[in-house]
Order: structure tokens, then sequence, then C-alpha cells
């Protein structure tokens, strides 16, 4: 039934202003109303109102759906005679959350090879991260038929537990590696009870290999070494719905490598030597990385807690050449074609 502007201010006069002066005269005015006590009070309010609403109710100007003034000023006075009884808290759900944030630690093996020289470096390390995601709701310039999804990722990892072979053995270096990630995804979901969210994005990933002051079994010295990798992320993530407030979570991920950057800091080695031997940069053009986890997630009433384990993984190829004279002798440099393999599990809550 259409109704007119003034028809809908009138009922929005009636509906809104109406249910506050009756409180006020059933309070202040009545005599034998501010003669009772609070609960006799509080009841007979409730009983006016709960007359006025009914009366509003066979209004042909009601919206059947609108909450009134008198339902929300009952809720206020006394929630325990209301007449909508109170549900069940439900728990939370990351497929209809607007921001979304995981944060913990982690533990992992990492082991970097350089095959064709014979080099290991391997042992635990131990970090922290913490990812947001925003899913804008409809309708919305972020929410779109191509992209939905938008996040956010950074950890942090350390270890000086880590034992190297090659040149001799060192044990206990030092390491320390970060990665910052952007990515946008889009959000499918498959009937009620799994959603895939294929994404893509930019990656920054870095590794502070310690070496200064330390001396192998064999009397080689170690230098520090910094390591840039540039890259793009494909990928996406499968979540599945399970009985009793559980959850899985799969995810695959293809990463295109565009560029890295090796800085081998030589000059730590005059300590030893004298020399003063030139810090070296070597560019990596060619590499990929995969990775790959399995979420197990439990949902609670104000966050969840998950275990997640994952393996990730780098295959790069060997760098540009760079000619420098180091100990004393001119010779061709370059950073030789390694991987790197990281097996270990994700411990955290997502609110």
């Amino acid at each position: 039934m259409l109704r007119t502007k003034n028809s809908d201010r009138h009922y929005f006069l009636l509906e809104k202003i109406a249910p506050v002066t009756i409180f006020l005269c059933l309070i202040f005015i009545n005599p034998a109303l501010s003669r009772a006590d609070d609960s006799e009070k509080t009841k007979a309010v409730n009983q006016q109102l709960n007359m006025f609403e009914s009366s509003l109710r066979e209004s042909p100007n009601v919206h059947p759906e609108r909450p009134s003034a008198g339902v929300m000023l009952k809720d206020f006075l006394s929630p325990e005679l209301s007449l909508a009884p109170p549900g069940p808290k439900s728990v939370s759900n990351v497929k209809t959350r607007v921001h979304n944030l995981d944060a913990g630690s982690e533990i992992f093996y990492s082991r970097y090879q350089e095959p064709g020289v014979g080099v290991k470096i391997y042992g635990p390390m131990y970090g922290y991260y913490a990812d947001y995601a925003y899913r804008p709701a409809d309708p919305n310039f972020f929410n779109n038929f191509l992209t939905n999804v938008y996040m956010m990722q950074a950890r942090y990892a350390s270890s000086r537990d880590l034992d190297y072979k090659g040149s001799g053995i060192i044990k206990g270096k030092h390491d320390d590696a970060m990665e910052f990630r952007g990515l946008i995804g889009k959000d499918y979901f498959i009937g009620t009870d799994s959603r895939v969210t294929p994404y893509f994005g930019f990656g920054y990933r870095y590794l502070f290999d310690h070496g200064n002051g330390h001396l192998s079994s064999t009397n080689h010295y170690a230098y520090d070494r910094k390591s840039h990798y540039y890259y793009l992320p494909l990928g996406g993530d499968v979540i599945i719905d399970m009985p009793k407030n559980w959850e899985m979570d799969f995810n695959v991920e293809y990463d295109i490598f565009l560029q890295g950057k090796q800085k081998s800091f030589l000059s730590n080695g005059f300590r030893f030597n004298g020399f003063h031997n030139p810090d070296l940069a070597n560019w990596q053009d060619h590499g990929f990385g995969i990775r790959g986890s399995i979420k197990f997630l439990k949902r609670g009433s104000a966050m969840d807690f998950y275990v997640e384990p994952y393996i990730r993984y780098w295959n790069i190829d060997q760098s540009k050449s760079q000619t420098a004279v180091v100990d004393g002798s001119l010779g061709t440099f370059v950073e030789p074609k390694n991987n790197t393999t990281e097996v270990g599990s994700k411990f955290g809550i997502q609110f």
C-alpha cells in the first residue's frame, strides 16, 4: 500500500514521541505509580507500553518489520520483561566478518642448501605473525564482480640455533627473517558450508644471515649476507565448515619470482686477513616458490583458535656474476643455485 510523506511523518511522531510521553506521565504524574517501588513501577510501565504497542500494530501505517520505540523502550527499562526472548549467543564466523585479524606464533625447521657446492644451513626457527583481512559489505566500491577481499600479512622469525656445513662447520648461527605481503582476492560460496577464495598480490621476503665474528672449523671466516626476494603470490583458500563449530581451511600457492638481490659483506673478513674486500651484490632473475597449509580451527563466541601445519619452498637459480678483487685475488663471483625449505606450524587466534 502506498503512503504519502505526510503519513510517514505522522506515524514517526506517533511511534517515536508518544511512548516517551507516556513513560514520563506514568512515572512523574501518576501519584499512585510514583509511590510504588521500582519493581511494581517497571511492571506497570511495561503493561501500559504493551497496550500502546498493540494499538500501534493495528494501524495500517505501521511497517510490520520495523522495530517500534515501545519495544526498544521496554527492552531498555527491563530486559527480563521484554516480549522478545533473548536468543542464543552465536559463535563467530570468518565468512561473515568485515574485519578479520589473525595473530600468533610459529615454529618451523628451516633448511637452506646450495647443492652444487655442498653448503647447508639448517635448524629450528621461531617467530610471530599477524594477518589482516577486509571484506567490505555489499554494496561497496571495493566489493565488486572482480574483488571483495583485501589482505595484509606480516611475519618475523629468528634463530640462534642454526648449523652451517660447507667450508667447515659453524654451530649456533644467527638468522633473522621477515616477510610482508599484500593480497587481493574474491570470495565464492559453494552452498552454505564452503567458500573458495582465489587471490593474487605482491610479496617481499628478507633474510639476514649473520656471519661476522665467526670462524669455521677449517678457519674460513663467515660474513654477513642479506637476501631480498620480490615475488607475486598466486593462490587460493578453501574453507569447509565441520560439525561442532570446527572448520578446515586449505591453502595452496605458487610464487612467481620477480627478482632477488644477495648482498655479501665480504668486508667483514678484514679482521681475520687484513684485506679490504668489497661488498658484493648479486642479482637473481629466475626461480619460483611453492607453499601450502591446512588449518584446523575451532570457532568460539569471542574469538577462534587454530593450529596450521604448513610447508614453504623456494628454488632460486644461479645469480648474475660480478668481478672483484677478494683476498688479494681477482675473481668472478656468483650466488650459487639454491633452495630453501621451511616445514612447521602456526598456533594462533582469529577474531
